[in-house]
C-alpha cells in the first residue's frame, strides 16, 4: 500500500470520513491494527473535507417544468399551453393485454423523473449533519417557489405540477422531521 512522497490515497481502513490522506516515504511505518499492519498518516485538507452543498434532486424535474412552460409560453404554436405540453403523447407502448397500449407523455416522464429524484432524496435524508440541514433549507425554498408558481402563474397551474410540488413537500417536510428525530435521540443518549 505504499505509494511514492507526495502522492494521495483514499483508503476507507485508514480514513473512515474518506479524507484524503497524503503519505510519504517517511511516515510509513509498521506498527499494531489495521490486521497487523498500521500507518501514520498526515491529514490533507482537501476538498472533499469541506461543506458540499447539498443540492435538492427534486429541482431537476421542477426545472424541466419550468423549461417546458418558458416553451410553452414563447412560442404557443408548438404546443399550446403547458396542460397540452404535459399531456402531449411522446410514444406508445404494447402492452401484454391485447390491443391495448400506454400512452406515455411529457407529464408521465417529468413526474417519472420527480420520484426517482424523491426516492433518492429520502433515502439522503437519513443522514443527520449541518450539510442535511441546509439540504432541508435548499429543499422547503424549493417548495415555496412552487408553491407560488403553481398559485400565480397559469401554466404551473396543472395536476402534473401539483404533483411535483407535493413530492417537494414531502421532502421537505421528510428532511426536517429525520432531522428532528435524530437530534432527539442525541439528547437523550446524552443525558
Amino acid at each position: 500500500m505504499e505509494k511514492a512522497a507526495g502522492h494521495q490515497i483514499s483508503d476507507p481502513r485508514l480514513a473512515g470520513d474518506g479524507t484524503m490522506i497524503c503519505l510519504s516515504a517517511l511516515s510509513v511505518y509498521a506498527r499494531d491494527g489495521l490486521n497487523g499492519v498500521g500507518v501514520d498518516v498526515t491529514t490533507h485538507p482537501d476538498r472533499s473535507a469541506r461543506m458540499k452543498v447539498s443540492f435538492p434532486s427534486l429541482a431537476i424535474p421542477v426545472g424541466l417544468y419550468n423549461v417546458l412552460a418558458l416553451v410553452t409560453v414563447v412560442s404557443p404554436s408548438l404546443f399550446g399551453s403547458a396542460f397540452d405540453a404535459t399531456t402531449h403523447t411522446l410514444f406508445n407502448l404494447p402492452m401484454l393485454s391485447a390491443g391495448t397500449s400506454l400512452a406515455i407523455t411529457f407529464g408521465h416522464l417529468i413526474l417519472l423523473i420527480g420520484l426517482i429524484a424523491l426516492f433518492f432524496e429520502l433515502v439522503s435524508s437519513t443522514r443527520a449533519s449541518n450539510q442535511a440541514l441546509f439540504g432541508d433549507a435548499l429543499t422547503l425554498i424549493l417548495f415555496v417557489v412552487c408553491l407560488i408558481e403553481f398559485l400565480l402563474l397559469p401554466p404551473f397551474a396543472t395536476a402534473t405540477f401539483l404533483l411535483l410540488t407535493v413530492m417537494v413537500l414531502m421532502d421537505s417536510m421528510a428532511g426536517f422531521i429525520v432531522s428532528a428525530v435524530s437530534a432527539r435521540k442525541d439528547i437523550s443518549l446524552g443525558a
